[in-house]
C-alpha cells in the first residue's frame, strides 16, 4: 500500500507536478434510486467489456459522486491505456513494444493511484500501470512501481516474471534470481504468453546451456510448436538440431524414417521422441522407450516414464501402473539437465492409478513417495488408512482415520464412516446478535459499501475484492460481525466464505438455507430432496442468484442457456429466455428439473448425477464405461480425470449430507456414494 510519502515520490518521479484534486469516489452517494445506480454501474461495466469508450465516458458523468464512481474512471483509464498501446504499435509495424504512456495519461494514472491508495482499486491500478511500464520496457518506472506493490502483488507470477525479465536483461539478477526465473517457466501453464516468451529469451541469453532442459520442459507440456520455434541456430543441444526439428514437426514421419536404427540413436533424442510420440499414439512412444532401454539415466528414465504414466492415469488407461513401475523411484534431488514438470501431479496420479487397479501394497508404495506437504492432506491420510486396513494393520488405520474425523469435508465424513462414528458436530458457539449499530458501522466502511453496490449490480468478482479488502484491518470480533452482516443482508456467499475460514463455524453458518420457500417448491415440483438442490446451489453459485460463469452458465444452479431452453421445452415452459435464468424461481424450476432428469438417467447415483451436471452426461458416462470393474464410489470420485469435476463431486455430495443433517435426516456419505460398475455409454445422452 502507498504511504503519503511514497505517493508524493511517485508523483514526482512520474514528472507530472503536484497532485491535483480528485473528484472521484470520495463523496457519499447522492439520493438516487438504488435500481438506477445498479443500472448505471452495469452499463459502465458493459461499455468497458465491449471496449466502448464513448459509452463509458457517459457513465463517468452518470456515476460522479457515487461510492462506485472510481470504478468507471478505472475502467476508462484501462481503455485509454489499451487504445494508446494499440495505436503506438500500429503506427510502427516493426516495433515489438509500445511507447511509454504520454504525460497526460501518466499523470492521470498517478493521480488515480494516489487518490485510492487506501483502496483495492489503487493496488489494481498500480499493477496495471506496472504492466504497462514493463510492456514498454521502461525498467526504471517498472521497478519503482513494483516496489510500491503489496508483497502479494509482487509475488504474483505475472508480475514477478516481468521483474525477472528486466533484471536478466540488464544483468542485475543473481544466480538465485535466475533459478527463480527457470522455476516460473517450469511451472507456468501458459508458456506461449508474451510475458513468458520474453522471460524465456532473457533466461536463455543468461544461460544458453538451459536450451535443452527447457526443450524437455515444453515437450512435457505438449507445447511442441513452441519448443521448435524456440530453437535458435546457436542453441546448445545434445542432439542434432535438424533431427529435433523434424521430430517436433512431423513425429510419425520421423519415426518411419528412423525406425530401423532407433536402437542406435542418442538416448536424449529418444527421450524427446517418447514425449512427442505419446501425444500421437502411446504405442509409438513405446517404440522409443524400448529402443532406449538401459541407456537412460535414472533421472531421464523417471522424467519420461512417469510422464507417460501420468498421462495414461489421467486418461484412465490400464497401462498407467506399468509405466509408473518402470519409472522407478523419483529423483531425490533436482536434476538441472532433466527438470520435471508437474512433479506433484505425477505422484498423486500414481496413487490414483494404484487405487483404481493396484494392490494395497502398491497403494502404500505410491503414498510413501508423496512429499510431506501432500501426505499431510486429508485425502491421502484417508487413502493410507484404507490401504493399512486392507493389510490388517487396523490400529494404524484407526489412528489415521481419527486424525481427520473432526473435519466437515468429504474425507472427514468418510473417516467417520470407516470408524462407525457419528459425524462431528462443532461445539455450539454463542454468537452475540449483530446490533443495529454494528451493522450500520460496518456497512459504512468504504470497501463494504462498495461491495454492496457491486453485488447489487451483479459484479461479483469486483465485490469479492472489496469485501476481502475490508477484512484486512478488522479485529477478530469485527470479522465475526461482518460474517453475520453478510448473512443478514442476503450475501450468503460471503458468509460461507468467511465461515470456512473459521474453526468455530457452525453447520448453519457454513451451510445456510436462503430462498427456503423457493427451494421447497422446486423440490416438490421436481421430486428431488431439498438437500440435493441445496447441495448443488452451494457449490455452483453459493446463492448468488444473478451470477454468470465464464462459460455463460447463469443463476443459482448455473444453467447453460442452451440446456435451459431444452429443459423448458421438455417441461412445457413457453416463455423461456436466457435472462430469466437470473430469476430465483425460474432458475430453480429449470435447474432442478434438469438435475432430476440427469439423476433418473443414471439410476439415482449422486456421483454420476453430480459429474454429469458439471462435466456433461457424455463425459461422465465415458469415465464410467472405462472402469476395470465394480469400484467403491469414493475410488471413482478420486480418479475422475477432470480436477474441477473431481472436486465438484466431492463437495456436492458432502453438501448434500450436511443439508440432510440440518434437516434432521441421517444419511451416510459412504451409503450415498455407493458402488459403481462399468456401463456402456447411452446412445443419446442428455445435453
Amino acid at each position: 500500500m502507498l504511504t503519503p510519502f511514497s505517493a508524493v515520490r511517485l508523483l514526482a518521479v512520474a514528472s507530472i507536478g503536484l497532485m491535483t484534486a480528485c473528484a472521484w469516489g470520495g463523496s457519499a452517494d447522492s439520493p438516487r434510486e438504488e435500481a438506477g445506480l445498479k443500472q448505471r454501474l452495469r452499463e459502465a461495466y458493459g461499455a468497458f467489456s465491449k471496449n466502448n469508450p464513448e459509452a463509458l465516458q457517459k457513465s463517468l458523468g452518470d456515476l460522479r459522486n457515487t461510492s462506485v464512481a472510481a470504478y468507471a474512471e478505472y475502467w476508462d483509464l484501462l481503455l485509454q491505456v489499451r487504445a494508446f498501446n494499440k495505436a503506438s504499435l500500429a503506427n510502427s509495424p516493426d516495433k515489438d513494444a509500445p511507447d511509454d504512456l504520454p504525460a497526460a495519461l501518466t499523470g492521470r494514472m498517478a493521480r488515480f493511484v494516489m487518490a485510492h491508495r487506501e483502496d483495492c482499486l489503487g493496488e489494481l491500478a498500480l499493477a496495471d500501470w506496472a504492466r504497462s511500464a514493463s510492456n514498454s520496457r521502461n525498467a526504471p518506472l517498472f521497478r519503482m512501481l513494483y516496489g510500491f506493490l503489496s508483497p502479494v502483488g509482487q509475488r504474483a507470477p505475472d508480475m514477478l516474471s516481468r521483474k525477472l525479465t528486466l533484471d536478466l536483461s540488464d544483468s542485475s539478477v543473481d544466480k538465485q534470481g535466475l533459478e527463480q526465473a527457470k522455476r516460473l517457466l517450469i511451472e507456468t501453464k501458459t508458456p506461449q504468453g508474451d510475458v513468458y516468451k520474453r522471460l524465456t529469451k532473457a533466461v536463455l541469453q543468461a544461460d544458453p546451456d538451459w536450451q535443452w532442459p527447457y526443450t524437455l520442459v515444453l515437450l512435457q507440456k505438449n507445447h511442441f510448436a513452441l519448443a521448435r520455434d524456440n530453437l535458435s541456430a546457436s542453441a546448445k543441444l545434445p542432439v542434432l538440431r535438424n533431427d529435433l526439428i523434424d521430430l517436433l514437426t512431423a513425429p510419425r514421419q520421423w519415426l518411419e524414417k528412423n525406425r530401423s536404427t532407433l536402437g542406435t540413436l542418442n538416448p536424449e533424442l529418444l527421450a524427446a521422441a517418447a514425449l512427442r510420440l505419446a501425444a500421437v499414439d502411446a504405442a509409438l512412444a513405446d517404440e522409443a522407450v524400448q529402443a532406449a532401454r538401459g541407456r537412460w539415466s535414472d533421472s531421464l528414465r523417471y522424467l519420461v516414464l512417469s510422464r507417460l504414466g501420468y498421462r495414461a492415469s489421467v486418461d484412465l488407461k490400464p497401462r498407467a501402473l506399468d509405466y509408473y513401475r518402470a519409472a522407478g523411484t523419483p529423483p531425490s534431488g533436482a536434476d538441472t539437465l532433466h527438470p520435471i514438470v508437474d512433479a506433484e501431479q505425477r505422484l498423486v496420479w500414481h496413487v490414483r492409478a494404484a487405487l483404481r487397479s493396484g494392490s494395497a501394497e502398491e497403494q502404500l508404495l505410491a503414498l510413501s513417495r508423496l512429499p510431506a506437504s501432500l501426505s499431510a492432506k486429508p485425502e491421502w491420510i484417508y487413502w493410507k488408512a484404507r490401504a493399512l486396513r486392507s493389510l490388517e494393520r487396523r490400529d494404524e488405520a484407526r489412528a489415521l482415520y481419527a486424525s481427520i474425523a473432526r473435519r466437515q469435508d468429504f474425507y472427514g465424513l468418510l473417516a467417520c464412516d470407516a470408524l462407525g462414528r457419528a459425524y462431528f458436530t462443532p461445539a455450539a458457539v454463542q454468537r452475540t446478535p449483530l446490533s443495529d449499530a454494528d451493522a450500520a458501522r460496518l456497512s459504512a466502511l468504504p470497501a463494504v459499501r462498495r461491495a454492496f453496490e457491486l453485488y447489487a449490480a451483479n459484479l461479483y468478482l469486483q465485490g469479492h475484492r472489496e469485501w476481502a479488502w475490508a477484512q484486512r484491518r478488522l479485529s477478530a470480533e469485527d470479522r465475526v460481525k461482518l460474517m453475520q452482516l453478510a448473512g443478514s443482508t442476503g450475501n450468503a456467499h460471503r458468509q460461507i466464505a468467511m465461515a470456512l475460514q473459521r474453526r468455530d463455524a457452525s453447520l448453519d453458518e457454513i451451510f445456510p438455507r436462503p430462498f427456503a420457500a423457493e427451494v421447497a417448491a422446486a423440490a416438490k415440483s421436481s421430486g428431488l430432496p431439498e438437500a440435493w438442490i441445496y447441495g448443488v446451489i452451494h457449490q455452483e453459485s453459493r446463492f448468488m442468484h444473478a451470477v454468470a460463469s465464464s462459460a455463460g452458465a447463469l443463476g443459482l444452479m448455473q444453467v447453460m442457456p442452451k440446456t435451459g431452453r431444452w429443459v423448458a421445452d421438455k417441461i412445457g415452459v413457453g416463455d423461456f429466455s436466457p435472462e430469466r435464468l437470473r430469476e430465483v424461481e425460474f432458475n430453480l424450476r429449470i435447474g432442478s428439473s434438469y438435475l432430476k432428469m440427469v439423476a433418473d438417467s443414471v439410476q439415482g447415483s449422486i456421483i454420476m448425477t453430480a459429474a454429469s451436471y458439471n462435466a456433461g452426461p457424455a463425459k461422465a458416462q465415458l469415465w464410467r464405461s472405462e472402469l476395470p470393474g465394480s469400484v467403491e464410489g469414493a475410488v471413482f470420485v478420486e480418479t475422475i480425470p477432470y480436477g474441477e469435476t473431481r472436486e465438484y463431486v466431492k463437495r456436492v455430495s458432502t453438501n448434500i449430507v450436511q443439508y440432510f443433517r440440518l434437516a434432521r435426516q441421517s444419511v451416510r456419505l459412504t451409503d450415498l456414494l455407493g458402488t459403481l460398475a462399468p456401463e456402456k455409454i447411452l446412445d443419446e445422452p442428455l445435453p
